[in-house]
């Protein structure tokens, strides 16, 4: 598997996994669309954790792909992923796990996908990083 997207199919890899060979890139948006916490996962697994792919879900557009069954390629196009902190993967829980544990790997941020221009965006998320000033997301 090439991508491990809700909580059971994550649970079911943390079983296998080697963590003295391996660690996960996790995707904060990616596990709130499927409905898991991101917060917490991240909370109990910081240590397993060397990539951090850092985006928010809107929850209207997840619920709404859900209710509609829109494919993830549908949901995308009506921008389920929106600016950090505005969304239901609970960022600023995130970023104060982060820097509560000394968090030292890379942390990737993505906004590519939000509505509205990738710039301001991104302009946008970096203030909201700063006002958490979690250390790594700078």
């Amino acid at each position: 598997l090439t991508s491990i997207r809700t909580p059971w199919q994550q649970a079911r890899l943390h079983r296998h996994l080697n963590r003295t060979l391996v660690d996960l890139c996790f995707d904060t948006g990616h596990y709130a669309y499927a409905g898991g916490d991101a917060a917490a996962f991240v909370r109990e697994h910081v240590g397993d954790i060397g990539l951090l792919h850092l985006k928010d879900v809107d929850p209207q557009v997840r619920d709404s792909a859900r209710r509609h069954k829109w494919s993830f390629l549908d949901a995308l196009r009506r921008y389920v992923f929106c600016p950090l902190g505005e969304g239901a993967a609970e960022i600023g829980e995130i970023a104060r796990t982060l820097r509560s544990t000394c968090y030292q790997h890379y942390v990737v941020i993505e906004q590519d996908t939000c509505l509205g221009d990738a710039t301001e965006t991104a302009r946008q998320n970096r203030l909201v990083l700063e006002s958490l000033s979690a250390p790594g997301l700078d």
